[in-house]
């Protein structure tokens, strides 16, 4: 399950393709498996889709495995056929990895298929209890899925796209807002613009009932020390990707801490680890799922509204 990037630059800024497929095929003589990032190819450039299709196929005949391409471009698609034809391949179906029709359903991203089974169980459940009962564990389910290997991020970012305006609507037909299990603020700290990650959480803390305040990617200490101030959340959670941005989490907690404010603070992202956190005196979470897990029990040991 190990694949090579061998990177692929786009022609727009005279870069050579052709180093790209002498790395795939050079990969693949020795018997290793690669994948690429198809449209860099063709950025900034005019039929990016004929450029896409057509590197596309000169990719698979120098022995390319797997690549992260739009499935909705029709040509490049005929043509990823077309070519494994010619070699003799096909495309590997995917198996599924559920047998509940709405998880289904969700990390497939059939949002109309998801609000068809909403409104059937809306004959004989109210809102609130579909919101909380229903769709809620089959957002728990999908992040289990990801945190085992069942499936992947695009996986789990589809199915978090795909049931925030369902919650939307059940939450329009409920009279009254249900109570929330906490507030959490989000944000990713200074240095570091990543927040895929981070966007996860929120969708996933919300669909588990959670107040959450996301204020944004590469937000200075001192913003988040005024938000903290202001909103007064329960539980912080820092996203912090890389080694040269993890130390914003350690100034973060000690800020707050120096200020005599008690919130429990979270942090995760790929730089981050137990040991880290432990250093830091902050609580750890791999993924989203291992987050709100987290977030739950840390409001089941501080009696939810307490400050």
């Amino acid at each position: 399950r190990i694949y090579f990037d061998p990177l692929v630059f786009t022609i727009g800024a005279k870069n050579d393709y052709h180093t790209t497929i002498q790395t795939i095929r050079m990969i693949a003589r020795e018997g290793f498996k690669t994948s690429i990032g198809l449209s860099n190819l063709s950025f900034g450039m005019p039929k990016r889709e004929a450029l896409n299709a057509a590197f596309l196929s000169l990719c698979v005949e120098a022995g390319l495995k797997a690549a992260i391409l739009n499935s909705k471009e029709i040509t490049t698609t005929n043509t990823l056929h077309g070519a494994l034809m010619l070699r003799g391949e096909e495309l590997t179906k995917e198996k599924n990895v559920t047998e509940d029709p709405l998880i289904s359903a969700i990390t497939s991203g059939r949002q109309d298929e998801v609000m068809r089974i909403t409104k059937e169980y809306l004959k004989e459940h109210s809102p609130l209890h579909i919101s909380q009962n229903i769709l809620t564990k089959a957002m728990e389910e999908v992040g289990k899925l990801y945190s085992t290997g069942k499936i992947y991020l695009p996986h789990l970012i589809l199915a978090a796209d795909t049931v925030q305006p369902i919650f939307e609507y059940l939450n329009s037909l409920i009279d009254s807002a249900p109570a929330k299990l906490g507030k959490v603020l989000l944000a990713t700290v200074q240095g570091d613009v990543h927040d895929i990650g981070k966007k996860i959480v929120a969708t996933v803390l919300r669909s588990g009932g959670f107040e959450v305040h996301d204020i944004g990617k590469d937000v200075p200490a001192e913003k988040i020390f005024q938000e903290v101030q202001k909103l007064k959340p329960d539980i912080v959670g820092l996203s912090a990707m890389m080694t040269t941005t993890v130390g914003q989490v350690k100034l973060i907690a000690d800020m707050l801490k120096s200020h005599g404010i008690r919130v429990m603070i979270i942090a995760g992202g790929a730089s981050m680890n137990n040991q880290l956190a432990k250093s830091f005196d902050v609580h750890y979470a791999k993924n989203a799922h291992q987050a709100l897990e987290l977030c739950k029990k840390i409001m089941a040991e501080i009696g939810g509204d307490e400050r």
